[in-house]
């Protein structure tokens, strides 16, 4: 692909036997123009130059026929013309050497000259469905893999027939493949040689986190000036007082906070009433710490079962330079039903957001959530229902299995990615090699922050995209319950022992 800004500033000719364009450290013998109604006039100057001084262009398609936006009839007889039935041909007999794939619609991919060598990168651009392909290049040639995950070097299965080079390859769904094709003989690397394949039991294991658990707080009692007016989601509350005192809402329209706090400081920060929400949670066993975290707590007074916190003594949370943790006293909290009242002078200033109690405690979702002792062990599943529904952190589970070192193969799970150590497995297959034992494997789980800062209750709770709208959905896409991603490892990993 090329820019044509970038080709008009960095864009030279390079003459010889052999002629090339050459962009920074990029030369190109030959262009092929395809889909353009357009170019500039540097562009096309460019490319008949090239031309005239040997090297090749080709056309597929109709020829460009503007030139800086204007109507224009252009001479591209300097030009190689192909139509889009033989564009393949065209583009494969323009390439350093030819190559074919099989089912070739479900990959891209892309060839590379350096020095005596060509680098041949494949990928199923399929997210969902794996792939398995024949590649098959002009000419006997020696093939090795590159390992872009590991960084090394790794031997794989080809053939010669009929003067071409053969391989078979499956490729999981999204998979890479960059193979190096060279005329060198290719070190014969010794495999690791797996002992035979055994799942994991599906019993209680160990495990450990790697950050406190949370508790959300975002569904509150309020009352402007006194007066009690509802219960509510926290931004659909936010909205309802606003519309309730004919303030400007927040969303994508408004104007920004420091655009007001800047030039309309008087009333940005002028308050129109008292507002006053009281949140509930239940305490099964009152923790040994606790911390409460809150954006902008300066802007509000806290109280927890009427005893007021101290902000002023709040450290940074290390999530945003607005948001701060403020550790307080298991003494604060009893068990049974606990209040966090949050007292403020309501004006446009004002951001109500959710709020989050920390610490080493377990959790019950619901419109009043539960905070109970941290399980002792956990199962492979949804980890939302077993005390971790707004966790988002990483969680480590502790795998038995002898001394010595695993591959671990993972097919069931929803997170960021897997981690065992420092090795990493962020996309498919998902496959760690490797994982070191000293009676148990570790096996990491790197989580979503979907289930701590949402949206929390829109229906569904999974989509493709993510905007200010979804936060504050209504109607059949709105739920007062939470709408949780499920979590976790779902099924028992299957691990194989590397016999070296």
């Amino acid at each position: 692909m090329g820019d044509e800004e970038i080709l008009s500033r960095k864009a030279k000719i390079i003459k010889g036997d052999i002629p090339e364009i050459a962009v920074g450290k990029m030369r190109y013998r030959e262009i092929i123009l395809s889909g353009s109604i357009n170019l500039r006039s540097s562009t096309y100057r460019l490319l008949k130059e090239f031309a005239l001084c040997g090297g090749k262009v080709i056309v597929i398609g109709e020829k460009p026929s503007y030139l800086d936006g204007y109507a224009a009839a252009l001479d591209f007889s300097f030009a190689q013309s192909a139509n889009m039935e033989n564009a393949g041909e065209i583009a494969g007999r323009s390439a350093l050497f030819r190559y074919s794939l099989e089912q070739g619609e479900n990959f891209i991919s892309v060839a590379k000259k350096k020095g005596k060598d060509y680098y041949l990168f494949i990928c199923n651009f399929d997210r969902k469905n794996p792939h398995a392909t024949k590649i098959s290049v002009s000419g006997e040639y020696n093939v090795e893999k590159l390992n872009l995950r590991s960084g090394k070097r790794e031997n794989i299965n080809f053939k010669h027939r009929n003067n071409r080079t053969e391989l078979s390859h499956s490729f999981a769904p999204s998979e890479e493949l960059l193979l190096r094709i060279t005329g060198e003989k290719i070190e014969t690397r010794l495999q690791p040689q797996y002992c035979p394949k055994f799942r994991a039991p599906d019993v209680p294991i160990k495990y450990s986190l790697d950050s406190n658990n949370i508790l959300v707080l975002d569904m509150a009692d309020y009352y402007i000036d006194g007066e009690y007016k509802g219960h509510d989601e926290i931004l659909h509350l936010d909205r309802e007082v606003r519309l309730a005192k004919k303030m400007p809402l927040r969303g994508g329209e408004m104007v920004q906070p420091w655009y007001k706090n800047k030039f309309c400081k008087q009333t940005f920060a002028k308050p129109v009433c008292k507002l006053s929400l009281v949140y509930r949670f239940q305490i099964d066993a009152v923790p040994e710490k606790i911390a409460l975290t809150a954006e902008s707590p300066e802007d509000f007074e806290f109280f927890i079962n009427e005893k007021k916190l101290d902000f002023s003594r709040a450290q940074q949370s290390g999530l945003n330079v607005s948001i701060k943790t403020l550790p307080f006293a298991a003494a604060y909290l009893a068990e049974g039903m606990n209040t966090l009242r949050v007292e403020c002078d309501f004006s446009d200033k004002i951001n109500l957001e959710t709020l989050y109690l920390t610490g080493k405690f377990g959790v019950t979702a619901g419109d009043i959530s539960r905070i109970g002792p941290l399980p002792e062990t956990i199962r492979f599943g949804n980890i939302t229902k077993q005390g971790f529904p707004f966790y988002s952190g990483s969680i480590t589970y502790y795998i038995e299995a002898p001394l010595g070192s695993y591959a671990i193969e993972v097919a069931d799970f929803y997170a960021e990615c897997l981690k065992s150590g420092d090795n990493i497995a962020a996309f498919a297959p998902f496959f760690i090699e490797n994982a070191i034992s000293d009676g148990a494997v570790p096996l990491t789980t790197v989580l979503t922050r979907k289930n701590t800062f949402g949206p929390l209750h829109e229906i569904p709770a999974l989509h493709k995209q993510c905007s200010p709208g979804d936060f504050i959905t209504c109607g059949d896409m709105y739920s007062s319950d939470y709408q949780l991603i499920e979590q976790g490892v779902f099924s028992p990993p299957v691990l194989m022992k590397i016999e070296k």
